[in-house]
């Protein structure tokens, strides 16, 4: 073998190391930019992004007379809300709204307290009363109040109404998501929630941002009666006459309202009469049977009943045939 073949035989198993040593280094090298990348990306997800005006328009045309739930859309189970109070039982919970001016809003789950299902209470409610283009105020059903910003320490409270504060005062944009982002106009920041040390999540204000924390979606609920609901609260009164009374008895109900569901249930030992009856505003006259089977019985109850909620019930002296 010459010299030159024998110089070349000797160099290859070299060259090829040295080949399969520079792609494992340019191998590296590549994963290493992108271990750089996407940590570089963790890093700016941690923080705000600010926000690009161009994925949001004005709502304007969000009904007056309809009730919302507040939903976030990162946290999707917490509903902005007024604060509450939890009311044990012997084999059930109930929730009390606070309602008092001022207080700060939270973020409520009411199956936090009651995990079988969602519970959803009047004072978790908004309705939404435009006031210029896409300017809203916000009120809760259940104290009438408004949403609002302390003006001292800039958290969301619950306000007597006041339209032309301007910390009441709400700019609601349309995301391309189907969300919405709320805006104080008083203090440009956005309704957020802010995960706690605690593990708590909390109500606040934050610089608009793309973070899904400030984005909401407005959930048409069920109508409730409250301060907060637009329209007169229900008033019901009733009397009944004759009293003592025979046989028959005429039970007189005022409605400040037309079209009231109501119900009007008789009770006297064994006669358990029940007439479902419609409220007009004004006096309404029912005369309903009271005659127990029982000739001795000397008492009835007249109980009534509009739109599910009790109103009260009256005791009828009777007559001895």
């Amino acid at each position: 073998m010459d010299n030159h073949k024998l110089f070349f035989k000797t160099l290859k198993p070299i060259l090829i190391m040295k080949t399969n040593s520079m792609l494992t280094n340019l191998k590296n090298y590549v994963l290493f930019l992108f271990a750089l990348i996407f940590l570089h990306t963790s890093q700016a997800s941690a923080h705000e992004t600010f926000c690009n005006n161009s994925d949001e328009t004005s709502l304007n045309q969000v009904d007056p007379n309809k009730q919302f739930l507040i939903r976030n859309r990162k946290y999707n189970k917490k509903l902005a809300s007024l604060n509450f109070n939890v009311i044990f039982f012997a084999y059930s919970i109930s929730f009390d709204g606070i309602l008092d001016d001022g207080s700060k809003l939270i973020a409520s789950d009411l199956s936090e307290q009651n995990a079988t299902q969602e519970r959803i209470e009047t004072f978790q409610k908004w309705r939404f009363i435009n006031l210029r283009a896409d300017t809203y105020q916000i009120i809760n059903i259940d104290s009438g109040n408004a949403m609002a910003v302390n003006g001292n320490d800039g958290t969301p409270i619950q306000s007597t109404s006041n339209s032309s504060d301007a910390s009441q005062q709400w700019e609601v944009n349309q995301l391309n998501n189907g969300a919405v982002r709320l805006v104080n106009k008083q203090t440009g920041k956005a309704l957020a929630l802010e995960l706690l040390s605690n593990g708590h999540v909390d109500l606040v204000l934050k610089n608009v941002s793309n973070d899904k924390n400030q984005q909401w979606g407005l959930n048409e609920t069920e109508f409730s009666e409250g301060p907060g609901s637009g329209f007169e609260p229900l008033e019901i009164d009733f009397i009944v006459a004759p009293n003592p009374a025979t046989n028959f008895v005429n039970v007189v109900i005022t409605s400040n309202r037309d079209n009231v569901e109501s119900e009007i249930v008789v009770r006297a030992n064994y006669l358990n009469n029940t007439r479902n009856v419609i409220l007009n505003k004004g006096e309404n006259t029912f005369r309903v049977d009271f005659r127990p089977s029982n000739p001795q019985t000397r008492y009835a109850f007249v109980t009534v009943w509009a739109n599910r909620q009790y109103i009260g019930r009256k005791t009828v002296a009777q007559l001895r045939r």
